[in-house]
């Protein structure tokens, strides 16, 4: 087991390698590549819509006004909100790829950066004009792909391009969760169906209900009181039921195109007992009645559940 460096070992480690010809390149070539990529996105946003860069001149305001404080506080602080909840990405990777089996855990970091890059696309797209734009009460259907937005989103006062990016991390956060109950059940191509499911239509259009400007449910409950208590609760049964059917049609959509990694013996043993023979954490089996049960090996070859019987592996059958 290797010692962990301190901080001054690892500057130490870090002026020796750059001495170094090899690690120079290689930082150069590194630091080249995130300048050129932010450099690329900048031209981007330029290009796309120079109004929210700020290019577009303004008539100076006669005198300061409240909101002229208040608003760029309000943007900075949504910012650094959605700089937090995307943090939240790396943790989310960490956690998935600490709690899969080592051999899926170079699968599951390329599933969450590329859920994270199809879920901006997608919510640039068309996700936020479902979610935030005006339409009726059940989808929003303006400002797609960001074209003719306002400045500033809503009465909020928080600049718009601000606004899009603090929500685009709850949207990428709901879809990498997701990701996180796939790990080992699907293949790649099924992780990026259900993505795409997730992040460009059960958060967007539920979530109109909810959070949009004119949702039905935001709406609903205007009243307050009783009202207010009616609306939460016809809304909490619809987005479960909704959800719930949506998510199901996706998974046998993934199950139909072959893309499921576990068969239905597998689903009902459970990965660990099915694979390995042993419960994952038998340590919290705190009672008979709480025991999985054995798993033992039949003539055909398959491992069986015995129920009643300690867990473990029978010691009269020979596993092959």
């Amino acid at each position: 087991m290797t010692n962990k460096l301190s901080l001054w070992q690892k500057v130490s480690r870090l002026r020796t390698r750059l001495r170094e010809p090899e690690w120079r390149r290689y930082g150069t070539i590194l630091f080249t590549g995130k300048l050129t990529g932010l450099g690329l996105l900048l031209l981007a946003a330029i290009l796309l819509n120079p109004n929210l860069i700020g290019f577009r001149a303004f008539a100076a305001d006669p005198r300061l006004k409240g909101n002229d404080i208040v608003n760029p506080i309000n943007t900075v602080w949504t910012l650094i909100a959605a700089f937090l909840v995307f943090g939240m990405q790396v943790g989310f990777t960490m956690l998935e790829a600490g709690f899969c089996r080592s051999r899926e855990t170079v699968n599951v970091l390329m599933e969450c950066i590329v859920d994270t890059c199809l879920c901006g696309i997608l919510f640039y797209a068309y996700g936020f004009s479902f979610m935030f734009s005006r339409g009726n009460g059940l989808i929003g259907y303006h400002w797609f792909f960001l074209q003719g937005a306002p400045a500033t989103y809503e009465t909020s006062g928080v600049a718009f391009l601000a606004f899009w990016l603090f929500q685009f991390a709850f949207a990428d956060t709901c879809s990498t969760i997701t990701s996180g109950a796939m790990i080992g059940r699907t293949e790649f191509v099924g992780d990026l169906i259900y993505s795409v499911g997730v992040s460009g239509f059960i958060y967007p259009i539920i979530g109109h209900w909810s959070w949009g400007p004119d949702g039905f449910l935001a709406t609903m409950g205007s009243g307050g009181g009783t009202t207010l208590l009616t609306a939460q609760a016809i809304g909490s049964a619809t987005i479960t039921a909704s959800t719930f059917v949506v998510a199901l049609v996706l998974m046998y959509l993934v199950n139909a195109t072959g893309l499921l990694r576990v068969s239905a013996e597998g689903e009902t043993l459970g990965l660990d007992l099915h694979e390995h023979g042993i419960s994952a954490y038998p340590e919290y089996v705190i009672s008979s009645m709480g025991q999985p049960a054995t798993v033992v090996l039949e003539a055909s070859g398959k491992l069986a559940p015995q129920p009643g019987i300690a867990l473990g592996i029978e010691p009269t059958q020979e596993m092959s």
